[in-house]
């Protein structure tokens, strides 16, 4: 009784901000948690609102009637390509968020982010995925992190820890994808400030649905732990990721809430990311897609970011540039 009568009070103070109230520049802090948790409520539900909405609009033969004319099946079968076009822009655009999307592709990424304690970093990524085997069911991707990292007294510029990642897709339908990987993340870093404290190791699984032929959904579940710590505590942390996009007027606009359950200290960091990509280039063998994040709890404050910006721009090669919908 007295466990859930201290549940209670706990809850109550997470809500009217006394639980910040003995702490410097709480009532600042409580605003701006408040402020991101109602930005947050109101993103989602305005994206639940705009599904119907995208869904009601006529897209490709979803417009034709029932009862068709040999001309009215012509044009549904002319705006049947425009329609695959237009899921395979959305699922290329959506690569980052795909744990199933295993074309071959070259990405380069970048990203700024201010943390607490008045720490910022500019991380530049430079990542290459093969996919190969059967129908490209497997896919090995490696990642080479070059960071400049501030925080008050020192800064460091080099690189950070590497990540080597295989996975696979062990279930394949029409409108929906399951896949598994596991990430290795070496120490590598060429400066303490950088990295290089930990051997971690990270499988997930996930999976992506076509809901329709411009919405998807895509979920990861990703398991982080140390396998062997020189400095610092071990990383130990659940984090399930879930993104959401629509294409229209020629690029994917997507909506990713990510969040972070620090096992080891109980915290639940959560973010709230917000971006649009679109393809360009001969052939459509490139994509650039742009994001801002923000956290939308108090964890996500203190263990993630204050704020993140970045781009993601991506090269297809040629083959998989005219053949990325067939493969999936």
């Amino acid at each position: 009784m007295k466990s859930l009568q201290r549940s209670v009070q706990a809850a109550w103070g997470r809500c009217t901000g006394q639980e910040y109230a003995h702490v410097p520049g709480g009532d600042e802090l409580f605003g701006r948690q408040r402020c991101l948790s109602t930005i947050f409520r109101g993103a989602v539900f305005a994206l639940f609102l705009a599904v119907p909405w995208f869904c009601a609009l006529p897209v490709g033969a979803q417009s034709a009637p029932a009862d068709q004319t040999q001309g009215g099946s012509t044009q549904q079968q002319a705006a049947a390509p425009a329609q695959d076009q237009q899921t395979e822009d959305m699922q290329a655009n959506n690569a980052e968020h795909d744990i199933t999307y295993l074309n071959s592709r070259l990405a380069f990424r970048y990203d700024y982010k201010s943390q607490a304690n008045d720490s910022t970093y500019n991380r530049f990524r430079l990542q290459g995925l093969w996919g190969f085997g059967p129908e490209n069911r497997l896919g090995f991707a490696l990642t080479i992190p070059v960071l400049d990292k501030s925080v008050p007294g020192n800064s460091a510029l080099g690189l950070s820890d590497v990540e080597a990642e295989f996975g696979g897709i062990f279930y394949r339908a029409e409108r929906i994808r399951f896949g598994a990987t596991v990430t290795l993340y070496p120490r590598t870093a060429t400066n303490k400030l950088l990295g290089g404290a930990s051997t971690d190791v990270e499988p997930a699984w996930g999976f992506t649905a076509l809901l329709t032929s411009r919405i998807e959904l895509n979920c990861i579940f990703n398991y982080e732990r140390s396998i062997h710590t020189v400095r610092g505590s071990p990383t130990n942390q659940f984090e399930p990721d879930f993104t959401l996009s629509t294409h229209r007027l020629g690029m994917t606009i997507f909506t990713e809430w990510d969040s972070y359950y620090l096992i080891s200290t109980g915290q639940f960091a959560q973010t709230l990311k917000i971006g649009a990509g679109r393809r360009f280039g001969k052939k459509n063998r490139w994509a650039a897609a742009p994001y801002y994040s923000v956290p939308v709890s108090h964890a996500g404050t203190l263990t993630q970011y204050i704020q993140e910006a970045g781009i993601d721009v991506t090269w297809f090669p040629a083959r998989w540039s005219k053949s990325s919908a067939s493969a999936h």
